[in-house]
This record gives structure tokens, sequence and C-alpha cells, in this order.
């Protein structure tokens, strides 16, 4: 109902109430001055009561049908608040909604223009009448860097309760994406600030009723869905917003001072700020920033949007929350958030820079909001900065020669961050590193080596999360990096070469991996001698190693002379000599040198079992491995009943979500298959194989790893034909992820053939086997024991006996 007819409503009320009073009163025969008194009396309440009807605001809402309220909303990402003297820029605003119509599927809006022009706080408007109206999901992504979508999407699926336990981001964002395609009710997905359309492409939802904002500088945007362009404010808007900040009411001043600011909204903030905070005029302010020449960082660039002086006007609202602030928290505080990432900064990675005056930081954060130099996400933790002021910011600590004193203090606050073990700081941490990286390349490369400890920690950061593509590409460029700040002795170095081997084996790379622990021994006998304990572990890791990419003979020499060093100067009780010695018998057992190998994981289990006792990790892992080679010996009952004691262990050592649990499941699933537990086995593997397919991911070597075992247990109860179909896909997988030529894709190739074999496709196998020999002879050489293995394959499908062996 509208305005006016609420209005005509409460006056007819009113005129009713006094009409209806007036004579009843007088009927009842009360006097003419009770009457005048009670009758006006009647009728104002009337008027009163309707009056507030009518003037009551309809609750606003935003476009598009609400949610009915029988599901609760959910807001995630750093939306932005309402800023003080908000322009509602009605045009683009328009044009927004009517592009951002409910009634489209999936519709994406570029809001295109240049930084600084209100696109973020456009949209932000948008996203929050969607909050209001209590859409079903309204969720901000900052999308200006590679993997922040990722991320954010990966947030989204945690928060909406659909990310399975240790999945990776990928995996986790495309199930949040499946989320918002299956919501019934109206819900918004802004990507801010977005740098690259491929990849925010891949992205959108591809159904459903989600609405899809994208702000970003780029135009290309515009091709993914109906383009908004948004310009600077236009004059009128831009003396509005200036009087209304600044509260002055001078209109011809404040559009000279918009003028000469081009009416950038950015600068117009901050310049509004130092005319309240200084008690300027506008002509004060013109006057000054007129003297105060732009920053050489940001010239005017010819037929852009930004006018010479923004930086000026940045610096001068700086200077007076910095003047105006105590104990100089403003100036820490603006120095730290100019050397972070964009995507924002903990509340209490703030506080930690004066952590005994938490109160005085909060009272700092309000001034720099209240300046428009920050301001909070919605959800009141998360503080952003404007990548422009943040510019501007650099470059002052540049100018003024404390660039390097601001980058050791970053660094320490973000180490402070790696020692936090909550989920938000790790999330949080990385970012903050590779921006910081990025910033302090201009100090030169003393101060860059001081940075390369928080560098290793990204890299492990990424391989803990299973990211093992971008923690491959980043462990090289560190480990690059530390041979040419650091001396290749330098522990540092050793312990670059050690994560990036750590994630080459992960990523089954073995090869890769040798030189740099070959490296990293010679570094341990010049400087602390060949029989120093930390000579023989790293003696002890290149044997593990060297067995790992397949060079076996190298692996058992390394490990027997190690073995034979260990005991004469650490002792049979070291753990050093306890890990030495099962890593021997694994290699002996990979030779096939069954007996050797079945005797030293006896010992070597008990030796744990009196040293470290039974639920140590070390025991545990020691009698895995005895099970293992229990059931390669045919001993499968016992192999059996170790891996049950050794998974109850492990289930209360680490819970059954652990790495390690996981790991030796499908080792049970061979002891199962053993005694004839066909179907126990298969189903294990089958729940194994979905459960790695949605924590790490279809093409992860761990993936893989169990699709040849749920393979080979299809052949083993007689069903042939999954066991091929599944191996010709794993082999397929393997030659994508890690080479046509990598052991374990030949691997896989060779199980094929036996499988082949087993199933009577005699013809078949042979020219398996012959095709994967060739290829072991090149690769490996005649003599490695995976060719002599594959050799026997192929003599048995020559001779035409049907094939009894392990495949």
């Amino acid at each position: 109902m509208s305005h006016g007819t609420r209005w005509t409503l409460a006056v007819a009320g009113s005129v009713a109430a006094f009409a209806i009073f007036w004579p009843v009163l007088d009927w009842a025969g009360l006097n003419e001055a009770v009457v005048l008194a009670c009758a006006p009396t009647a009728g104002a309440t009337v008027l009163t009561v309707g009056g507030w009807y009518a003037s009551r605001e309809q609750p606003a809402m935003a476009p598009g049908s609400p949610s009915t309220g029988a599901t609760s909303s959910l807001v995630l990402g750093a939306l932005p608040r309402r800023p003080l003297a908000f322009q509602q820029r009605h045009a683009a605003s328009r044009a927004l909604r009517e592009a951002a119509s409910p009634g489209r599927v999936a519709v994406v809006c570029a809001v295109t223009g240049a930084r600084g022009v209100g696109k973020t706080q456009l949209a932000a408007a948008f996203a929050r009448e969607c909050v209001k109206a209590q859409w079903r999901a309204v969720v901000w992504i900052v999308a200006e860097r590679p993997g922040q979508i990722v991320s954010g999407l990966a947030d989204l699926a945690h928060e909406a309760g659909v990310r399975a336990p240790l999945q990776n981001a990928e995996l986790a964002a495309a199930a949040a994406r499946r989320w918002l395609e299956a919501l019934h009710e109206p819900s918004l997905l802004v990507f801010d600030n977005a740098a690259d359309p491929d990849e925010t492409a891949r992205w959108l939802p591809r159904t459903g009723r989600t609405t899809v904002i994208v702000t970003s500088t780029l135009r290309s945007f515009s091709l993914l869905g109906t383009p908004v362009e948004l310009d600077v404010f236009t004059e009128r808007e831009a003396v509005d917003f200036l009087m209304e900040r600044s509260g002055r009411d001078d209109s011809q001043g404040a559009a000279q001072v918009a003028r000469i600011l081009d009416l950038l909204p950015l600068a117009l903030a901050q310049a509004a700020f130092v005319i309240r905070a200084q008690g300027l005029t506008f002509a004060d302010y013109e006057e000054r920033f007129v003297r105060n020449p732009a920053s050489d960082a940001l010239p005017r660039v010819p037929g852009g949007h930004y006018p010479q002086g923004a930086a000026t006007a940045l610096l001068l609202a700086v200077g007076d929350v910095e003047r105006s602030t105590e104990a100089g928290h403003a100036r820490a505080i603006v120095d730290l958030m100019a050397l972070l990432a964009p995507t924002g900064v903990g509340r209490g990675v703030l506080h930690s820079v004066a952590p005994g005056d938490t109160a005085g930081m909060d009272r700092t954060l309000g001034s720099l909001t209240d300046a428009s130099l920050a301001f909070f996400a919605a959800d009141g933790a998360t503080v952003l900065m404007h990548r422009l002021v943040q510019r501007v910011l650099r470059d002052r600590l540049a100018g003024e020669g404390r660039l390097a004193e601001a980058v050791a203090q970053a660094a320490g606050v973000l180490r402070g961050l790696c020692e936090d073990p909550g989920e938000p700081a790790r999330r949080e941490l990385a970012p903050h590193v590779n921006s910081l990286w990025v910033w302090a390349q201009p100090l030169g490369n003393a101060v860059l080596a001081g940075l390369l400890d928080l560098r290793r920690h990204a890299v492990r950061q990424l391989g803990a999360a299973g990211e093992l593509a971008s923690a491959r590409a980043l462990g090289e460029e560190v480990l690059d990096d530390h041979l040419r700040l650091l001396d290749a002795d330098d522990t540092a170095v050793v312990s670059a070469r050690g994560t990036l081997s750590s994630v080459y084996i992960t990523a089954s790379y073995p090869q890769m991996s040798v030189p740099l622990i070959e490296d990293n021994l010679d570094v341990c006998r010049r400087s602390a001698g060949p029989e120093a304990d930390e000579t023989l572990e790293m003696t002890n890791t290149l044997g593990y190693h060297l067995e790992a990419a397949g060079r076996l003979d190298d692996a058992v020499g390394t490990h027997t002379v190690n073995l034979d060093d260990c005991l004469r100067v650490l002792g049979p009780d070291s753990p050093v000599t306890l890990r030495t010695q099962i890593n021997l018998a694994s290699c002996y057992r990979a030779q096939g040198r069954h007996s050797e190998a079945l005797a030293l994981f006896e010992k070597t289990a008990a030796d744990n079992l009196r040293v470290e006792g039974p639920e140590h990790l070390s025991t545990l892992n020691a009698f895995g491995e005895l099970a293992r080679m229990y059931e390669r010996v045919g001993r499968y009952a016992e192999s059996l009943a170790l891996h049950n004691d050794n998974l109850a262990g492990y289930r209360s050592l680490l819970g059954t979500d652990h790495d390690i649990y996981f790991w030796w499941q499908p080792f049970r699933s061979l002891a199962l298959q053993g005694v004839g537990r066909h179907a126990e086995a298969l189903d294990l593997l089958t729940t194994l194989l979905s459960a790695s397919r949605e924590r790490l991911g279809l093409s992860h070597p761990d993936t893989l790893r169990v699709q040849v075992f749920l393979a080979r247990a299809y052949a083993s109860a007689g069903r042939y034909s999954a066991s091929r179909s599944l191996l010709a896909q794993t082999i397929a997988d393997r030659a994508r992820v890690i080479g046509p030529d990598h052991p374990c894709t030949l691997n896989a190739r060779r199980n094929l053939g036996c499988v082949c074999l087993k199933a009577g496709s005699r013809a078949r196998a042979t020219r398996l086997l012959e095709s994967v020999v060739r290829d072991y002879d090149r690769v490996l050489g005649p003599e490695h024991p995976y060719t002599r293995t594959a050799k026997q394959n192929l003599l048995a499908a020559r001779s035409g006996r049907r094939f009894a062996g392990r495949t």
C-alpha cells in the first residue's frame, strides 16, 4: 500500500473518531467542556496511530524473491559494510539490478571500471540488500590472485557442510559450486576484483538460481555476462558525498574540490576526512592540495580515470590519523597492511602489533575506518585496505627509507601465524607470505634471505594440503632463491632441498628427489663429518629415495654400509639405526630376497617393541611392514591378524582420518584376499577409492595407487573385465600425471598384461608384456628387478602357462 493511501486512511479515521465521539458524549449528558476535551483527544489518538502506520517504511528487499526464512541465510566472506555518505549511484544500481534479475539462471554481471571508482561498493550494496532480504546464501570472494576463487569456494563448502574431511581445496570448491547449483532459493556469489576471466568462468555455477556478480578492471570480463559500466562519480554525486562526509555546507566549494580530484570516489573520501578532521574549508583544502605534488608512482594516465593528486589526498589523510592516535598504533597498522595481501587481515593479527594495548589498537582501527583508509568486513573480524591505499603507503615506506624495517616487522607477525595451529591462521598465512615477498624485492638479497623460512613454510603448507603441482612449482622457485641468496652449505638450503624432495616423493617423482638428497648428504659430510648423527640420518634418507626411484642395487649398497656405521657409531637401539634397518629390509623385499627381508623385518619389529614400546609410531610402522612381508610370502592369516592389531593401534593414537591410517588399509586388503575374503577386500577398496577421490582428487598419486589395488582385487576375485577397465584408466591417468615412462606407469601396464594372462587372453597379454618389457629395458635397464619380473611374466605368456603369480 502506498504512503498516500495510508495517510488518507489515517486522516479519515481521525475525522471519524471525532465525529462519533462528539454526539455520543453529548447524548450522554456530559457538559460542553468535557465533550470539547474528549472528542478531539479521540481523534488525535487515532491520527497518531494512523500516522505511525502511514509513515512506517516497508521492509527493504533485494532484487528478486527473498527466502521465506524457512532456511537460515549463509553469509560468507569479507563483505564491506555500508560506508558513511554512501552514494546510491542510481543509474549503475538500476543497471546492476536489471542485469542480476533472478529470472535469469546463473546471471553474471561484470562491473567494470577503473580502480577506485566504487565497483566493490556498488556490488556490496547489492549484496547487503540480499542479506537483508534473507537470500539463502551471500558469498563474497576476493578474486584478484590465482587460487583465491578456489580458496573462497572451499571455505563456502566448509560453512555449508559439504566439504569432506581432509578434502583438498579444488574438490571442496567443486562441492561448493554443486551446492549453489542445487539451491532452490535465491543466492548471490560475488567475485570481487577478478583478474583472470578463464579461471572465473571455470567456477561459475552452471544452473540454479544463484546470481553472480564479477567486479573487475578488465573489460574482457564483460563477455562472461551482462556488463554494467561504472564511471567516476557524477559531479552531483561527488558534491553530495563531499558535503556529507566533510560536514561542510558549501556546494560551490565542494564542486571545485571534486573537479580537482577528478571525481574519483576514493580520493574524495580521503579529502573529506582531512577537511572534517582539521576544520578546513573547501578552499583551504584546495590550496593545500595544489601545494602538494602527486606521488611520482601515481601519475595521471592519459585517457585514464586516475587524476593528479589522488596519492597526495591519501597521504594527507594518513598523516592526520597518525598524528591523532596513540603510541604510533596507526603507523604500525598501515605499514603492516600495506605489505600484506589485500584479501584482508584478521583483527587478531593486527592486535599482535601491540599485544598489551588491544583497546588502543581497536580505537586506532576505528580512526582508520572513519578515514576510509581501511574498512571492516561484514563479519567485523577482518580488516581490509583498498589496493590504491596500499600502493601509496608502500611508496611512502620506500621514500622515507622505512621499507626494510616494515618488512622485518611484518615477517615477525607472520612467523607468529606459523606457530598458530588454527585453521584461520593457516588459511591467512600463505597469501600474506607471497605478498610480503613481492614487496620486499627492492630491498636486496640480505633482506630477502631473511624471509626464506616463511617461503619454505608456504611450500610445506601446499604439500600438506594436497596442492602438489603448486607445491612443486613453488618449491623449485624457493630452492632457486635459496641457492641465489645463500651459501650452498647453509642449513636453510639443506632444509629447502628437503622440503622440495618431500614434495617430489609425494607427487611420485622420486627420481627428481635423489640429486637433492645427494647434495644434502655432501653438505652434511663437509660440515659435520662422515659419522655425525645428521650424516647417518641423511644417508638413510638417500637410501629411501633411491629405493623409491627404483634404484634398488644402489639403495641396498647405501643402506648396508650405513647400517654398519650406525651400529658402530650409534648402537643398535638408536632410532636412526632402526630406521636404516627397516629400510634395508624393504629393499630386500623389492629385490625378491624374501628370506633375508623377512628375517630383518622380524628383527626390526622386535627391536622397536623393546626400545620404543608397543604404542610408538615407529613400532606400529615396523609391525605394519612385517604384516606386508607375511602377505608377500603367503602367510596370509598372520598378516591379517597383524594388520588388524596395527590398525587398532593407529586408531588409538591418530584416529581414522589420519593419512597413515588410510595408507595401511590397501595392504590389509591383500591379506583379506589371501584368506579368501574377496568380498570384504573389494568393499574395503571401493570405499577407500571413493574416499581418496573425494579427499585428494582423481589425479592424486595416492588415488591412482588405490585404483591399482582395486584392479588387482577384481582380478583375484575373477572379475577380469572390471580389472582390465580400471587398469586401462589408471595407465592413462598415470601417463598424464607423472609421464608414460614413470615406473608406476610401467607397473600398471605390466599389471594389465598379467590380468589378461590370468583371464586366458594369451595373445593380448603377450603383446602388452612385450611392449612394457621393451620400455623397462630402456628406462630402468635389463638387470633391474622390475625389468626381470616383467620378463618372467612375458616368458609365462609365451610358454602358454596360465599366470598364477602376483600382478
